[in-house]
């Protein structure tokens, strides 16, 4: 079976846990993610989403628990490992740059460049509707980000 075949998870955490000092950030976290879901992580200030994320992404280990990768255990020694083999981590509005399209976006620190250093813009394009939203009926558009104002007037 191949792993465009496998059905399972493609990757699952079983019982992970992590600490920094006396501060449990993830007490037994057990979830798997599926090729194809969009997975948001949602919860209170300090309740784990982004510890739990930067172990998916190789920039923590977890203390315990085990962490499997299309059916493999694995523990990312580093974010490029783990952006080698397919995870991509889209952080929340502070981390994004409001006059660039989404496509610029997601390749921010990881931009594909043609020789001499050069933004291979064409390329970047070509790639990033893949991860960007479609409709049944719609090719994917990848436009500016706009920027929305939220609040009140008394």
């Amino acid at each position: 079976m191949t792993a465009q075949e496998n059905t399972g998870p493609i990757v699952e955490l079983v019982n992970v846990k992590k600490r920094f000092g006396q501060v449990n950030a993830l007490r037994g976290v057990t979830c798997d993610f599926h090729r194809g879901e969009v997975t948001a992580l949602v919860g209170d200030n300090g309740a784990g989403k982004s510890t739990l994320t930067k172990i998916l992404c190789g920039v923590y280990p977890p203390d315990e628990g085990r962490f499997l990768f299309d059916g493999v255990d694995r523990h990312w020694s580093n974010p490029v490992e783990a952006r080698e083999a397919g995870i991509e981590t889209v952080y929340q509005d502070l981390a994004l740059v409001e006059s660039m399209s989404i496509a610029r976006n997601f390749f921010l620190a990881k931009e594909i460049k043609k020789g001499f250093g050069i933004l291979d813009h064409q390329k970047m394009a070509a790639d990033a509707p893949r991860g960007c939203p479609r409709s049944r009926h719609q090719p994917a558009r990848c436009e500016p980000r706009r920027a929305v104002s939220i609040g009140w007037s008394a």
